[in-house]
């Protein structure tokens, strides 16, 4: 398999890119796993599972669960591993998800776990498919790629690491619950450099750049291949900091984005528009939400007040609010910028310099009707 970018962890306690939580699953098991096809969670460790009351949930391990070495994964494996979560000294990215929900994680025996929670919460089978690790290294700070080297991972996934080195890694079957016998995944920084090992039969299978599409679809040696996902690509904004916490700011910027030409020239076919985090194909999707169609900037415009009343824009595309004066003392202090399909680009203040992609075509030098 090639790839653009090494996983940075294959620890699930510490995820931080999509390629190492997909290799994570295959080297740990949860108590619960995602479907693929309907994403409801389904045992997995488990065997069992139900409410004692509205905030405990009870989980039964599985007679057979065992770790790669041949132990058995034990209760005391799972309250470890949800403890070193929720312990702010490691450091985990999931630790105020999970801490909002779980008040703690008990053992009532060596195959049954309680689960007590601050309130009733419906989405606690989601947080149950954090993979399990062996109680020794739960309770260890969290391991780094070249400590991963050194050391020998221990999971209950259907595979087990068989080798690691900075820019390859090699997976091997353990047991008869994997899809295959081996995967080696090699790292390729550059996407055409990845894209011709793969037409010189370097590779199986690869994570190729939809530019690049064109290049194996229709040809008979290769198949282009998609499917349905929870990812999804998006702005993320800061909603305390300066003028995005005026609600009417942050409408602006969601009618000024242009997702339908964002989708044709990044994904082509093979994506759809999103109305919020979750996908229409997961569970707990819901089309009852607020939509921001995108549409003109001028009216998205009307939408950004400042001082309570609406800003004039520079052209269609530029972010600046036109001012009445150009006095050094008040010159603006947010950066104009501008999103296209390809590319999104910012100058500072200090630059003087409208965007290259302003309305009125100004690319290199500054445009007439900007006052920055």
């Amino acid at each position: 398999m090639l790839v653009l970018s090494r996983p940075e962890h294959l620890d699930p306690r510490h995820p931080e890119d999509a390629l190492g939580a997909s290799l994570g699953k295959l080297l740990y098991r949860g108590l619960m796993e995602g479907d693929p096809v309907t994403f409801l969670p389904r045992p997995a460790l488990a065997v069992g599972a139900n409410w004692v009351d509205a905030t405990r949930y009870r989980v039964t391990l599985r007679s057979d669960a065992r770790f790669h070495d041949g132990t058995p994964v034990t209760a005391d494996d799972v309250v470890a591993t949800y403890e070193s979560v929720l312990d702010a000294s490691q450091h985990s990215r999931l630790r105020t998800t999970y801490a909002r929900l779980l008040r703690a994680v008990r053992a009532v025996d060596p195959r049954t776990i309680d689960f007590e929670l601050h309130r009733p919460d419906g989405s606690l089978e989601t947080l149950l498919q954090l993979g399990i690790l062996p109680q020794r290294d739960a309770r260890a700070l969290e391991r780094r790629p070249e400590e991963i080297a050194r050391e020998a991972l221990v999971g209950s996934g259907p595979m087990r690491l068989a080798r690691y080195a900075p820019d390859s890694l090699s997976l091997d079957a353990d047991g008869a619950g994997a899809a295959f016998r081996a995967l080696d995944v090699v790292t390729l920084h550059d996407p055409n450099t990845l894209a011709l090992r793969l037409l010189h039969g370097e590779g199986d299978v690869a994570e190729l750049k939809p530019e690049l599409y064109p290049l194996f679809e229709g040809r008979a040696d290769f198949e282009v291949a998609s499917a349905r996902t929870s990812g999804m690509t998006y702005l993320g904004v800061h909603c305390e900091h300066g003028a995005l916490v005026d609600v009417a700011v942050r409408r602006a910027l969601a009618m000024a984005i242009d997702r339908a030409s964002l989708q044709r020239a990044m994904l082509g076919a093979r994506a759809v528009a999103s109305t919020g985090v979750l996908p229409p194909s997961h569970w707990a999707y819901t089309s009852e939400v607020a939509r921001y169609p995108s549409t003109r900037p001028p009216r998205a415009g009307r939408w950004s007040p400042r001082g309570g009343r609406a800003r004039r824009r520079c052209g269609s595309r530029c972010g600046s609010p036109r001012s009445a004066s150009r006095s050094p003392s008040r010159r603006p202090s947010r950066r104009c910028s501008t999103t296209s399909a390809s590319r999104s680009t910012s100058v500072r203040p200090s630059s003087r310099r409208c965007s290259p992609t302003c309305a009125r075509g100004a690319s290199t030098s500054r445009c007439s009707r900007c006052p920055t």
